[in-house]
């Protein structure tokens, strides 16, 4: 080898070597999940998951679900020191790392950055978002960060134990008011819960069913409050620091009428064969207990809902419905 090829050949080496060493230093590896420490809490904000009460041993929110099931979360946000001001979910496969922020594209009060803002005010506030589970997982956690006025940050964990299929979200005993009653009347499906005024607003995505007495007692979608039979007047509440919010809109449920006597042994399969569909009007009256109606909400979930008990055609009084749906 000549004197000059000697020396390209060393040049070749040494910038081959430099490129690589940069790279290096450029592109780390990804930080070790063993080795990773889950940050404090620097806020005083308190952060519950309302439908889901089982803790895991780690002090974890446990949920037991399934590759693709749509979870429906409602979460619950007490101020403390200071104002909570957003809500923002991340997701990761890591116990000890806060993971990636998503996005929930499309939902209720949601920035397109995935920020979930809070009301401007010193009271509990209720905000529900639902959550597409991934398949090729058998844990999965997300992480419920709340941002205060004075830029403290608060953490709640979920752990979600990612099952095989057969399970159906099932809800028993929940009380629904007329129009002035003072009970909610509007429902989430997908997590049990019930609305009214101010979180029922800033959750109206997320409500499928409406209880509405207007002489006869009906069981409605929340726009179908405002059609006839029913025809019921809008109202605004004062939500604090916000004003007022108004409690009409939200999505479209379609009901038919079902045999009692299914309802308490419903499954996944049984809730897939209703009949119910999209040209089924949007409320159904009540006129016996108990009694047992199909639906079919926004998110094309199908469901029973059985009306137990109660004091039907009186807007002051309550009914209790039982609640089995598709996750």
């Amino acid at each position: 080898m000549t004197r000059t090829g000697y020396f390209l050949l060393i040049s070749m080496l040494v910038g081959m070597m430099a490129f690589l060493s940069c790279k290096k230093k450029n592109n780390p590896a990804p930080q070790d999940c063993s080795s990773s420490t889950f940050p404090s809490n620097t806020g005083s904000a308190t952060i519950q998951v309302l439908n889901y009460s089982t803790v895991s041993s780690d002090g974890f929110t446990l949920i037991n679900t399934n590759a693709g099931d749509n979870l429906s979360l409602a979460v619950k946000i007490t101020k403390g020191t200071n104002r909570a001001q957003t809500l923002r979910v991340y997701q990761t496969d890591c116990v000890n790392q806060v993971g990636t922020q998503i996005t929930l594209t499309g939902q209720s009060n949601v920035a397109n950055d995935g920020t979930i803002s809070l009301r401007n005010t010193d009271d509990d506030q209720i905000r529900q978002f639902i959550f597409a589970v991934p398949p090729g997982l058998s844990a999965l956690y997300l992480n419920l960060e709340v941002t205060e006025s004075g830029g403290g940050l608060t953490y709640h964990r979920v752990k979600l134990v990612i099952s095989g299929s057969g399970i159906i979200e099932s809800y028993t005993n929940i009380a629904l008011g007329g129009g002035t009653s003072t009970t909610a009347s509007r429902l989430s499906t997908g997590t049990g819960w019930t609305y009214a005024s101010c979180d029922a607003a800033n959750n109206m995505d997320y409500i499928d069913i409406t209880y509405a007495v207007a002489t006869n007692s009906y069981l409605c979608s929340n726009p179908a409050r405002f059609l006839s039979p029913i025809s019921l007047s809008d109202h605004t509440a004062s939500c604090g620091d916000n004003g007022m919010l108004q409690t009409d809109g939200g999505n479209h449920t379609y009901f038919r009428a079902h045999i009692p006597s299914d309802f308490p042994i419903a499954t996944d399969v049984t809730l897939a064969a209703l009949t119910v569909v999209s040209t089924d009007p949007e409320y159904i009256q009540i006129t016996t207990m108990p009694s047992t109606f199909e639906f079919l909400n926004s998110y094309g979930k199908k469901g029973l809902i059985q009306v137990t008990s109660g004091t039907l055609n009186n807007t002051a009084a309550d009914i209790t419905v039982s609640v089995k749906v598709q996750p």
